[in-house]
């Protein structure tokens, strides 16, 4: 059997730990009024990456569209 090299460098860090419980530990309460902590979602995982996306991109091609407008515009001089 190995030990990490650290046993021999901090022996009293690799000292085992006591028990938590003394029986079984302990267990969630399961009632109906649980679902009231945490909100649902009003929307999917996937709907919110798309309209995400969708944002994006609008974003991008309004930045994209500018450029492309700058770079037509004739020379200044």
């Amino acid at each position: 059997m190995t030990y990490p090299g650290s046993k021999h460098l901090f022996p009293q860090l690799c000292a085992p730990t006591a028990r938590l419980w003394v029986v079984e530990p302990p267990v969630a309460d399961t009632n109906d009024n649980r679902g009231a902590m945490m909100p649902k979602r009003r929307h999917t995982r996937a709907d919110n990456t798309a309209k995400a996306t969708t944002a994006e991109r609008k974003l991008n091609n309004a930045y994209a569209a500018g450029c492309i407008a700058e770079r037509s515009k004739p020379p200044p001089f």
